[in-house]
């Protein structure tokens, strides 16, 4: 029952255009500390700040992201 309250619930979010966040994203510091490691680079509080600023902006761009998007509903064309 809960089931079906939901998918009523969800389609009409989808049919009334609410732009509700489906996914979301976060990085810790230990992903910078891995990435640091992996680059042989000594895990310093400075080289975390230094890499912490490089990285901020990195995934702002989000054409291949939304590219990834499109291929997965072309994909789902052989679903139906």
């Amino acid at each position: 029952m809960m089931d079906k309250f939901q998918d009523a619930w969800e389609e009409e979010l989808v049919r009334t255009g609410n732009n509700q966040c489906w996914y979301e994203e976060r990085w810790y510091e230990e992903d910078l500390k891995t990435a640091l490691k992996d680059a042989g680079v000594e895990i310093t509080v400075a080289n975390l700040k230094k890499l912490k600023k490089r990285c901020v902006h990195i995934f702002d761009d989000k054409s291949v992201r939304n590219e990834m998007l499109v291929e997965m509903a072309r994909k789902m064309d052989g679903d139906r």
